[in-house]
């Protein structure tokens, strides 16, 4: 489970809920979000909503170590792409393990990181 492979983005796709989540993907560019987005229209609640409830642990499980593949794939290429330095203050909202605020912060040198998640 190598964060920088897509194992489990590619579970996370596949999963049931959210496969029946995009089915309904031409629906909503025909009628747009009035009725909430497919994931709501299918499960009845946020995806978000949905991975909080007990029996849905192993696909919060998949989600998370998705999210860190994620999120490295972003490092990898912003850290050359983006130059963070003239800012004094840099925010990661939802950054989970904070890894790509570390890095940010670790290039920028005089910049004070902000991490702000929910777990």
């Amino acid at each position: 489970n190598d964060p920088g492979k897509l194992r489990d983005f590619i579970r996370q796709m596949l999963n049931p809920a959210l496969e029946q989540s995009f089915a309904v993907l031409p629906y909503l560019i025909k009628n747009g979000l009035k009725n909430g987005d497919g994931f709501q229209q299918v499960m009845g609640c946020s995806f978000f909503d949905y991975l909080q409830k007990e029996e849905n642990k192993p696909l919060t499980e998949i989600f998370d170590n998705s999210m860190v593949t994620h999120s490295h794939c972003i490092i990898v290429s912003m850290g050359s792409a983006v130059d963070f330095s003239r800012f004094a203050r840099i925010a990661d909202i939802s950054g989970g393990y904070s890894k790509l605020l570390s890095t940010v912060i670790e290039r920028s040198h005089k910049a004070h990181g902000l991490l702000f998640d929910l777990s």
